[in-house]
């Protein structure tokens, strides 16, 4: 990962913006069901995505007032470097969002630090819309630990 996330910074993403590594793992419970089921992997990795860029979005919003458009590159994993089953996602967010001129010119604006209390506030969101998109589709099994939280109440479905 640390090849791919070079390779990345040097070649792929923009020049002088600010970035940040969010590493979605999950319960050792779920680990074998997520890992043998791509389209649920893919659909829990969007959920995951989704609700970090939402949560940019918000913060950039609160305390700039600037709207623009932001990115993120993700890969995935089945293994940890032990070779046991760990499906997980690496993924690089752009830490701004770029707004576009008139004249099609683009400025980057970086997002403001985030708090210890906004990281943990979009991971909860994360947790909790992948939590009831499993019980959505029935697969959470009783003794999966899924925790006490049933959903942030945005009502989105996810």
């Amino acid at each position: 990962m640390a090849s791919t996330g070079a390779n990345l910074v040097e070649h792929v993403l923009p020049k002088g913006t600010a970035l940040r590594q969010w590493v979605l793992t999950y319960p050792f419970p779920w680990r074998k069901r997520i890992a043998y089921n791509a389209k649920l992997l893919g659909k829990l990795t969007s959920i995951f995505t989704q609700t970090v860029l939402e949560g940019y979005a918000k913060r950039m919003r609160k305390v700039t007032s600037v709207v623009g458009k932001t990115g993120a590159v993700t890969a995935l994993q089945r293994s940890s470097s032990d070779l046991k089953l760990n499906p997980h996602a690496h993924s690089l967010f752009l830490d701004g969002v770029f707004v576009e001129s008139v004249d099609g010119s683009c400025t980057w604006h970086e997002l403001p630090r985030l708090s210890s209390t906004e990281v943990a506030a979009v991971l909860e969101r994360v947790r909790n819309r992948i939590v009831r998109h499993l019980r959505k589709h029935n697969l959470l099994a009783a003794d999966d630990g899924d925790g006490d939280g049933d959903g942030d109440g945005d009502g989105d479905g996810d």
